[in-house]
């Protein structure tokens, strides 16, 4: 008789039993529960199922496409070399003020903080380096999201190359991780593979719980502690996204200093959490398929978009006497992007007075972004950042008229469509050089529970403008980068619905 092997699940495994006991033992003829034969074929077929269960599970995780699970996403993701995005930390100002009469230092890893509500968990913030206020004066303290940790991984160091430790917090940032090697400093390098033997560095891995690993050199990529030594790990405990809190939200000291005061605190930027698996399933592949070198320009697209903590880009490319010059620019995630202040001209990739960045994220792809793509070009081609400040082009929105269906109140639905057309104008919609179509913006509007019409009489880089068709924003050029930013959504002519 033959086995018809696709039968996986418990019945069709039964039924399969049944009949070739039948056509074996034709004499046997009970096939009722409380007969044992019929016991033993339930005990079989239940076995059964369940190892076609973890069978089929085994197969769907073991390919990119099909896995579910974050443990297998991310470890298939790694061997195709590209590494996800990790969670960074939000990056900020606080203004504090010296009441008394002489100067007060605040030292590194002061902590600030916003309270807890009844919602959400306090948000804790260091300061990034030592600060002197002025007698009777205001100071400005550069802070980054999270709690600051130190630990022990070993006195004892074994001399093994490649040898990793868990670290005990969850939630960390692996950007703020640093070891202290006796008396060596050792710095976090997300991508291990380039550097020399005798570099001073580690690298970090994060599983699908949350935990990370420290890992260091083998003597081929980084160079091994000394047998003996002993190792601290210094990092930040972080909430990515939930450190892009808002402007005067930091109010107090975690250990208040007499006579300092907090005066005000900037909005806060950069914080994002891991990348999600389905940007993971996208990019990782595309990686793979250009074999870690850059022909053409999306070659150099996909490249930066592998570099750890990138999550846009875009490459041009100019000609000058015969030689090539591929331009870039890589910018890391600007959470909260569609309801950036409107005074808001400029982002900068570094650290900048006066001009939000983008935090540690920024600061890795600044300095190393340039050799990471050049080692990767063909002989004669070179690769030039095109600028560290990201021109804001000014969009506007103006509806001249909206209908609300009957039951439905005005505000809720003026509101509403703002949020949906905010949305259009978050970081992962927009993107250099994107035509911004009225059709879209329509869409988005009509779609509002409650909407039986609208329209718009203005689209444009104007607030009191009349266009009314698509929008072309500032494009990025080779030597300047711009990217649309929503200014207002304002309504006119609302009618119909409950007022």
């Amino acid at each position: 008789m033959p086995i018809d092997y696709t039968s996986r699940d418990f019945a069709s495994v039964k039924s399969d039993l049944v009949a070739r006991a039948r056509a074996t033992i034709p004499e046997w003829t009970s096939t009722s529960s409380p007969d044992f034969t019929m016991m033993l074929i339930d005990l079989w077929s239940y076995v059964a199922d369940v190892q076609n269960y973890y069978i089929d599970r085994a197969y769907t995780e073991a390919y990119l496409d099909t896995a579910t699970q974050a443990s297998s996403v991310r470890a298939i993701a790694r061997l195709m070399g590209y590494l996800p995005n990790s969670r960074t930390s939000a990056t900020t100002t606080v203004t504090v003020s010296n009441s008394s009469g002489a100067a007060i230092t605040i030292a590194k890893g002061t902590r600030f903080l916003v309270p807890a509500t009844g919602s959400k968990a306090v948000v804790y913030f260091t300061s990034t380096s030592v600060v002197t206020v002025a007698a009777n004066s205001n100071a400005t303290v550069s802070v980054a999201e999270g709690r600051e940790v130190s630990e022990t991984l070993t006195s004892n160091f074994t001399g093994d190359g490649g040898a990793s430790f868990p670290l005990s917090e969850l939630k960390i940032v692996p950007n703020s991780l640093t070891l202290n090697v006796g008396t060596t400093a050792y710095t976090h390098n997300a991508r291990i593979s380039e550097v020399g033997s005798t570099a001073p560095a580690f690298t970090s891995v994060t599983d699908s719980t949350d935990t990370t690993r420290v890992v260091l050199g083998n003597g081929v990529n980084g160079k091994v502690p000394d047998a003996g030594s002993t190792i601290i790990a210094n990092y930040r405990v972080g909430q990515g996204s939930g450190g892009n809190v808002a402007a005067n939200a930091i109010t107090t000291m975690s250990n208040p200093v007499v006579s300092i005061s907090i005066a005000s605190s900037a909005l806060a930027s950069g914080g994002t959490d891991p990348e999600n698996l389905s940007s993971i399933k996208s990019n990782a592949p595309a990686l793979r398929r250009i074999q870690d070198r850059a022909v053409t320009l999306n070659d150099y697209k996909t490249l930066m978009l592998g570099f750890s903590g990138v999550s846009k880009a875009v490459a041009l490319s100019t000609v000058s006497s015969g030689a090539v010059t591929v331009n870039y620019a890589a910018l890391p995630t600007y959470s909260n992007y569609q309801n950036i202040p409107s005074g808001t001209s400029t982002l900068h990739l570094t650290e900048a007075a006066g001009s939000p960045n983008f935090g540690p994220a920024g600061t890795d792809i600044h300095n190393n972004m340039t050799a990471y793509l050049q080692n990767r070009s063909m002989i004669g081609v070179t690769v030039a950042n095109i600028s560290t400040t990201i021109n804001l082009t000014d969009v506007y929105v103006a509806f001249n008229s909206v209908v609300v269906k009957d039951g439905h109140y005005q505000e809720v639905v003026k509101s509403n469509i703002d949020a949906a057309v905010r949305a259009l104008f978050s970081w992962s919609n927009i993107d250099f050089n994107t035509i911004i179509r009225l059709s879209t913006i329509l869409s988005a509007a009509q779609s509002v529970e409650g909407v039986q019409s609208v329209f718009i009489s203005n689209l444009g880089a104007s607030s009191g403008g009349t266009s009314v068709a698509d929008h072309t924003p500032t494009a990025t050029t080779s030597s300047a980068i711009s990217l649309p930013v929503l200014r207002t959504i304002t309504f006119a002519g609302v009618s119909g619905g409950i007022a």
